[in-house]
């Protein structure tokens, strides 16, 4: 135990040292990035660089995800698992601040208590290293920043509470004509505004021109 604990503390040692150097510490660089094997420093990909600019540009625009998804599905791009663009892979890239230029380091949260790995929790500010300038900018300061502000606004104007429901078929249930899982949904319709709970399609919505139409089944 002691050996392993030991190893762990040498191990992550190494690697801040590598990281204060700017270089990348293996894995699969960010969408619009390539690794200089010599130098083992972050680089421009180009082509999926055009797809990045496109993406803040027309957030900056008004554009929303549905809107973005149609344009980059006309283009032709694709995620590095050769797969369309989703809402969730959009939003990864627009929260990245390593496209405004800043080499980031030990921030995410390995494990939650379930042993589940949360990218979207942050550690402590004193743990995480960050360095502006030390990766090339894909977009400057003003752009990220201005975006960032607008994916604010968005949130504030979503609901802030919606009552809870059980879908107990959540996971169990898929789509017959793209086979994507069948998610809960709820909303009010209608003249009388009732209250509807259904399963819809995971590509129902933010899909752009891959939008699924398949019905929404009562719960």
């Amino acid at each position: 135990e002691y050996y392993s604990k030991n190893l762990a503390r040498e191990v992550m040692k190494g690697m801040r040292e590598t990281a204060l150097k700017c270089q990348a510490l293996g894995g699969r660089p960010p969408f619009g990035y390539k690794v200089n094997p010599e130098t083992r420093r972050y680089e421009v990909n180009e082509e999926e660089a055009d797809a990045v600019r496109l993406i803040f540009r027309q957030v900056c625009e008004g554009h929303g995800y549905s809107e973005i998804i149609t344009e980059l599905n006309r283009l032709g791009y694709k995620t590095r698992n050769g797969n369309p663009f989703g809402k969730n892979s959009i939003t990864e890239i627009l929260r990245n601040e390593k496209y405004k230029g800043i080499y980031i380091f030990n921030r995410a949260v390995s494990y939650s208590h379930n042993r589940t790995r949360n990218n979207h929790q942050s550690k402590p500010e004193d743990e995480i290293i960050r360095i502006p300038g030390g990766m090339p900018a894909l977009v400057d300061e003003k752009t990220f920043d201005r975006v960032a502000a607008i994916i604010k606004g968005r949130s504030r104007s979503a609901p802030n509470s919606r009552a809870k429901e059980t879908y107990l078929l959540a996971g169990k249930v898929f789509c017959g004509v793209c086979k994507s899982s069948y998610n809960g949904n709820r909303q009010f319709a209608g003249r009388n505004k009732s209250l509807l709970v259904t399963y819809r399609c995971a590509k129902y919505n933010n899909h752009g021109d891959l939008r699924c139409r398949n019905k929404a089944v009562y719960r």
